[in-house]
């Protein structure tokens, strides 16, 4: 069941501090994490204890409901003390918004007993047929990040009638969302892959599951938030983008500390690849792209803030802000986990810190936000040719 644990009101700053004392318990054996493609239950047990697992839960049900600014600063530093324990528990925390697309009394049954721990995905790879009272639906979905520690399934599905797609008056496909309880959910456990190995993105299934209407929430992309306040304004698409962007933050600087550490090592056979003028110019060159794109993270998430701060909804500019920032500080780690991998040698060939973080970098720029279609809709923004239109899931329209 939920956590039944009452809340802890905490401040970004607490929290922080608290993942210096739990650091090293956090971090301590990834390679076995890898192995069964989970963080420890141990590590997961003090994040949970600490609040950081439901530090985004609303306000409206007694949550400490971080605002985006506050827990991308919190999720940095988690990720940078472990990639895997980052991602797992930036993954519950940004499902806790998947609920303000149901109607409130919904969500405060799911918050009964404390704030519910959520896994899924938002791709519609399942189909729903409407029946008395609800839906029925069955399908095959990947990516449930989390998986073994939710308790709940929020994800998507087509709608169908008569085994054929039920269309909206825009002539798209109508996607419902829908929350249900992990039991009637099998997890496949098939989390084989290059990198982020310890996230435990399994794949799921659901065969004839019936969902109540009132846990559902159909033409989704053509929906907003039903209750919440900043949450609201900042939208799930804007969730969308805290999430992804977060973890980057504290991996890419993990991943140049980790080289330097390694660069002034000495080695019999090599000496010292900090001596090397060639070596220090581009990484010098690794810092500037990192920290630069860093900065502009803030900046544009600053701003996100000051508006959700004013009471006032975000712009269309704002939100392609946050999306290109996104992408941009992924293109840098992607470009610095290749420079990681080829300076370190031999160090990053075999298993170990560094090879784990070039593989995390280049397996996190794989989601399907981050397709290069998305900078083209950015440009086109930039280049003042998206009036009238506003971001979707993927895309402008």
């Amino acid at each position: 069941m939920a956590n039944s644990t009452p809340f802890v009101v905490r401040s970004a700053d607490d929290l922080i501090a608290g993942l210096d004392e739990i650091a090293s318990q956090l971090a301590a054996d990834p390679g076995a994490d890898e192995d069964a493609r989970q963080i420890s239950q141990n590590a997961f047990s003090l994040l949970r204890a600490g609040g950081y697992t439901d530090m985004l839960a609303a306000s409206e049900f007694g949550g400490l409901d971080l605002g985006p600014l506050d827990a991308m600063r919190v999720i940095e530093r988690l990720s940078e003390i472990d990639v895997a324990a980052g991602w797992t528990t930036m993954i519950l925390n940004s499902h806790l918004k998947d609920l303000h697309l149901l109607d409130r009394a919904a969500a405060e049954k799911l918050y009964a007993a404390g704030p519910p721990r959520i896994a899924g995905q938002g791709a519609p790879t399942g189909r729903a047929e409407r029946v008395e009272g609800g839906y029925r639906v069955t399908g095959h979905w990947s990516y449930g990040s989390a998986f073994p520690f939710a308790d709940f399934v929020a994800t998507v599905a087509v709608v169908v009638e008569n085994g054929k797609p039920v269309t909206l008056p825009s002539g798209a496909p109508d996607v419902l969302f829908f929350v249900t309880p992990k039991d009637n959910v099998v997890d496949e456990g098939n989390w084989d892959v290059l990198g982020l190995r310890a996230s435990a993105s399994n794949d799921y299934v659901m065969t004839d599951v019936f969902v109540p209407e009132e846990m559902t929430r159909p033409n989704l992309f053509g929906s907003g938030f039903q209750w919440g306040g900043r949450s609201a304004l900042l939208t799930w698409i804007g969730w969308l983008m805290w999430d992804h962007t977060a973890v980057e933050l504290g991996l890419g600087r993990r991943l140049l500390d980790e080289l330097a550490a390694y660069a002034r090592q000495a080695s019999a056979r090599r000496g010292r690849l900090a001596d090397s003028p060639v070596f220090s110019s581009e990484f010098a060159r690794a810092e500037a792209a990192f920290r630069s794109a860093h900065a502009w993270v803030y900046r544009v998430w600053e701003d996100v803030q000051v508006t959700v701060d004013a009471d006032r909804p975000l712009s269309r500019a704002q939100l392609t802000d946050t999306r290109t920032a996104l992408l941009h500080i992924h293109d840098v780690n992607e470009r610095n986990a290749s420079f990681v991998f080829r300076q370190a040698g031999g160090a990053s060939l075999r298993p170990g810190t560094l090879q784990r973080l070039c593989r995390d970098a280049m397996a996190a720029g794989q989601h399907l936000l981050l397709a290069t279609s998305s900078y083209i809709d950015c440009g086109r923004d930039y280049l003042g040719e998206a009036e009238n239109q506003q971001w979707s899931f993927y895309n402008l329209v």
